[in-house]
């Protein structure tokens, strides 16, 4: 079987355009902004045959970008700067390095599929592979390119992460009867929960999340943090990262089935369930419809906590239109575009509640209420930097307290990036910051033993990785608390320590 044309130009097209003798962190993302084009090339190619003969120019003054878009010089320009934001170099870097790969990428494919009359069957091939690795965040340039026909058929991305689940013939015959299971507990907890207030005075049990204090706003919930769910579309049917965090054990099948049937069967959400939660989410009963919007704009997402929803989405445009929407289902709550990106006061404030958090704990602390008071901070690295700053060392020094006197606990400190860059240069530097913290920990008294630094990279998104704040979200130190006795995990995620700059690229 013939190569993956992308693992093709990688090999062969790469090393010839990039300069391997540059600072290594240059060479990354030059690289990476190749491997992001390529898939974009070869959509071209394969829509437009005749194009392969215009473009094998390699004199340095031919504009092989013009020649492929055929002297388009809009669809040219928004392209270009569409990459010089998303990975932080110059226009006329990015142009230089497209117009030299352009002419070698043509030349690699005639080469390897044996003549230029048969580039198109060989690229017809691996067309399926070719549309997984383009680019989420250039969802908004498929009109633009033309491409947007060759998608609506592969519309995956090599931005969206979901899980694996049950072959597709098993969920068909084990769905409807789990949802009917769900049901039942659903319908059991909300007849249980009336019964707790008032006497029943109606056969009909009052839905999920409805404003009664019965659901969602009972006397307990008030004194507990707000349930919430936060998830991002990704184009076409794909879920890029779904999580949620709720007080009720009937709660979470619930969500599940409703995101399965929204995008598609194997969609996963994941969602805690703890008693420091409240047990429902006002307007969940609208859940559905709610995610139905969303759904229908690519790399839209929606962060919703107790009775407040943020609305967010790469095109402004779109923004305040989904809005509306979603207030129409649910106008009893607020609903909100989310505020643009300010660094500054998004660290300040997660230190002060995350120092207000540490001090409410005693010395008999469980390490989930540790995990939970340090995932509120955001640790500002900068760029390209595993450097702890000074505000966020008080943190660690208050947690660090703490954690000495819980026994048979271990702490794993995770680092996170956003997709922008080269993955593995990526995953090296948020085990590199991971590491940091456990490092710093270690300094001031904490065995050794009881942490565990793990760098994952663009894995595992919470948010987008296409508008300035979902980067912000994405860039992140996580922990999480092992129980040494039983070897349980907990995922501690009421909120997600956040690391880096809002300008840098991982």
């Amino acid at each position: 079987m013939s190569i993956n044309p992308i693992e093709l130009l990688q090999q062969k097209v790469t090393p010839q355009v990039v300069n391997q003798h540059q600072l290594e962190i240059d060479a990354d993302k030059k690289s990476s902004l190749l491997s992001q084009f390529y898939p974009i090339l070869l959509s071209v190619l394969h829509k437009h045959p005749n194009r392969l003969k215009s473009t094998t120019h390699a004199e340095p003054n031919v504009n092989n970008l013009e020649l492929l878009f055929v002297s388009e010089q809009e669809t040219v320009k928004k392209l270009v700067q569409s990459f010089a934001k998303h990975h932080s170099l110059p226009v006329p870097t990015i142009e230089s390095l497209f117009n030299q790969a352009i002419p070698l990428s043509v030349q690699a494919l005639k080469q390897e599929a044996g003549g230029e009359d048969k580039v198109v069957p060989y690229l017809s091939s691996h067309i399926d592979a070719i549309a997984s690795k383009f680019p989420a965040w250039a969802s908004g340039l498929l009109p633009i390119l033309g491409l947007d026909t060759l998608f609506a058929k592969n519309n995956t991305s090599q931005h969206v992460y979901t899980r694996k689940n049950d072959e597709p013939g098993i969920l068909r015959k084990v769905l409807p009867l789990a949802a009917i299971a769900v049901l039942a507990i659903i319908v059991f907890f909300l007849l249980r929960s009336c019964e707790k207030v008032a006497p029943v005075t109606t056969d009909v049990p009052k839905p999920m999340g409805a404003s009664e204090p019965t659901l969602g706003t009972s006397d307990v919930d008030q004194h507990k943090e707000p349930s919430s769910l936060s998830l991002v579309s990704g184009t076409g049917n794909e879920v890029q990262a779904c999580h949620a965090n709720v007080g009720n054990n009937a709660v979470p099948a619930a969500i599940q089935a409703v995101v399965a049937k929204v995008f598609n069967p194997k969609a996963k959400c994941e969602v805690t369930t703890d008693q420091v939660y409240a047990e429902t989410l006002p307007g969940f009963d609208k859940l559905e419809a709610i995610l139905t919007e969303i759904k229908n704009v690519p790399n839209a997402s929606i962060d919703w906590k107790g009775d407040q929803i943020s609305i967010n989405a790469p095109d402004k445009n779109v923004v305040q239109g989904l809005v509306d929407k979603i207030k129409a289902h649910v106008p009893e709550l607020k609903v909100n575009a989310a505020e643009p990106l300010n660094v500054e006061q998004s660290v300040s404030n997660s230190i002060t509640e995350s120092k207000q958090a540490l001090a409410l704990l005693g010395e008999d602390a469980t390490p989930q209420a540790i995990a939970r008071a340090l995932n509120i901070q955001i640790i500002n690295f900068p760029t390209a930097s595993r450097e702890i700053p000074p505000r966020n060392k008080e943190i660690l020094d208050a947690a660090a307290t703490l954690i000495k006197n819980v026994p048979n606990v271990k702490l794993i400190a995770e680092g996170y990036t956003d997709s922008s860059g080269n993955a593995e240069a990526n995953k090296k530097l948020s085990q590199r910051r991971a590491q940091s913290v456990v490092d710093y920990l270690v300094t001031q008294g904490v065995n050794p033993e009881k942490l565990e630094a793990v760098g994952y990279g663009a894995e595992n998104p919470i948010a987008d990785n296409v508008t300035d704040q979902g980067k912000f979200r994405n860039r992140r130190i996580e922990f999480k608390v092992i129980d040494t006795r039983s070897g349980q995990t907990a995922v501690v995620n009421e909120e997600h320590a956040q690391t880096t700059t809002a300008h840098e690229s991982s």
